[in-house]
This record gives C-alpha cells, structure tokens and sequence, in this order.
C-alpha cells in the first residue's frame, strides 16, 4: 500500500520503498522510533553507552526466536575485563569475563542450581577450589612434604607425601597434620589408602581421619581392634609415606 501525503523519502535522507517502507540505507531518529509489528534487521543494532532495552514494567523485553543462533559480540575489550555482567537492583550477580570466557559470581553464596527446575539449596553447587598443601607430622619434623587437593561443595579430596622424618624411636602415634581444610566436627570422617616405604610391619595400613582434631592417623586391622601407626614402627629416616583420601567438612 503506498504511502498518504509524504513519503518516507521527504522525511529521512535514505533510500526508502515507497510501496512498503523498506529502509535500505542508514536511518537516524531523532526521537522515539516506535514499531508495533515485528522489526526485522539484516545488520548490526548499536546501543548507546548506558541506555536501555526494554522497560521495567515488561516483562519480555527482548524475545529470541528458537531456531538460529544468537550471540553478542564484542570488540577490543581488554582480556581479563568483564564483557557480559547481570545486574539486579545495583548489584552485580553475574560476569563473563572477555577472552577467558570465565564465568564468575560476585554475590558470595552465587552458584549453580544442578538437576533441577527451582532453586533447591541441596543442589547448589557454589563452591569449588583446588590447590596444594603441606602434610607435617606432630612429633618431630618431615621434610620432602607436599599434598595436593580438590574441594567440591563439602567434599574434600586430598592426596599427599611426608618423609625424611626425624623421630622415628618415639613410640607415639603418628600424625599428620595441615590439612587444608578442618572443621574440628565429632561427624567429620575420612578414609583412604596409603603405601608406606620401609616401615618395620609387614601389613598394610589404611588412612583415617581423626575427627576432633583434624589430623590424620594410619591404621592396620588386628584380630581384636585395630593399631596404628607409630614413630617407632619407621624404619630410618628415609621412611616414606604416600596417602590419599576423601571427607567432608
């Protein structure tokens, strides 16, 4: 249907169809520019900095058809920088960061509701770190010591290595100590396997986790009960321990 009185070419220095409107050139609007169907665009929208799509009061304010693929580009945004953030009510709940493409939560608690359709605290998952530790022993001193681990939500995974023990004639029990992550709760539990290099005991010895005082003690089953691991039972110095494990704090 052509248009009534002037045309959009009188109006706006572009190329326009007059029969159906069809802009094929750049078009500036100085004022509101209000479409109530569906605008189709071939190229690229620019949004001014600090302004707006949609309004508060709606509800769908952009609406992504189900098919195609939709992405947001950027350019020259420094690595490291935040290129994509979520914020609601001037706080920040969500980043992605450019080059990297890390996603980060920066209200603490943030994470990611896993398995289900509404949020349910049993399956958020907002806590994840791995890193290394150092294992030392309470009698005497190691060396040679190193431990690595992964913490997902609760669950603790450790792995660790002491030798080069100076005390191997106490007959104390021996433990490990600095774990990287305690609690001191009569519910903590660990256990785990270890292998023991040069020891005077031909038995091996599992791994438990003392659950008051967050050390870790080496066990052998006996008939009746069980024993543990002691200074004494090294045999020299360059006894070796290699451990892992897995509790909950």
């Amino acid at each position: 249907m052509p248009y009534v009185g002037k045309k959009p070419a009188d109006i706006i220095a572009t190329s326009v169809d007059t029969d159906t409107g069809a802009f094929s050139g750049n078009v500036t609007a100085g004022g509101t520019l209000g479409v109530t169907g569906i605008g189709t665009f071939t190229d690229d929208i620019i949004i001014g900095d600090g302004k707006t799509i949609g309004s508060a009061s709606k509800v769908d304010a952009i609406t992504i058809a189900a098919s195609g693929n939709t992405q947001l580009r950027s350019t020259g945004i420094a690595a490291g920088s935040q290129l994509f953030q979520i914020i609601d009510d001037g706080t920040t709940v969500l980043n992605v960061r450019s080059e990297d493409g890390n996603i980060n939560f920066p209200v603490a608690g943030g994470g990611v509701y896993l398995g289900v359709t509404a949020a349910a605290s049993s399956n958020l998952l907002n806590d994840y770190e791995e890193g290394t530790w150092t294992p030392s022993v309470t009698v005497g001193t190691s060396s040679a010591a190193y431990g690595f681990y992964t913490k997902i939500g609760r669950q603790v995974f450790l792995s660790g290595r002491v030798s080069n023990f100076s005390n191997t004639t106490n007959n104390e029990v021996l433990f490990i100590q600095g774990l990287p992550f305690v609690d001191g709760s009569s519910n903590t539990v660990l256990f785990g396997t270890s292998m023991i290099e040069k020891v005077d005991k031909d038995f091996g010895y599992e791994v438990v986790l003392i659950n008051t005082d967050d050390r870790l003690r080496f066990f052998h089953s006996t008939n009746a009960d069980s024993d543990p691991l002691r200074h004494v039972d090294l045999d020299g110095s360059d006894s070796i321990i290699y451990f892992q494990g897995t509790y909950f704090v």
